[in-house]
């Protein structure tokens, strides 16, 4: 709030609008934890955008 510079009213108002976590998880292609280390989460969001790189490069041949 204070980074913000929201009254409590406004942060409350905010976080009720936001879809509930488990809704974008079920949503989700992918979910990159942050729940440990900078170095291991470095390496979560390379693994993952390696993933995507060589999918990307998959449909390339493809033609798709």
């Amino acid at each position: 709030m204070r980074d913000r510079g929201l009254r409590e009213t406004e942060a409350m108002d905010m976080i009720a609008a936001q879809m509930p976590a488990e809704l974008k998880r079920a949503g989700a292609d992918f979910i990159i934890e942050n729940d440990t280390t900078l170095n291991t989460l470095e390496q979560r969001v390379a693994d993952v955008w390696t993933h995507l790189v060589q999918e990307a490069d998959a449909r390339c041949v493809a033609g798709v």
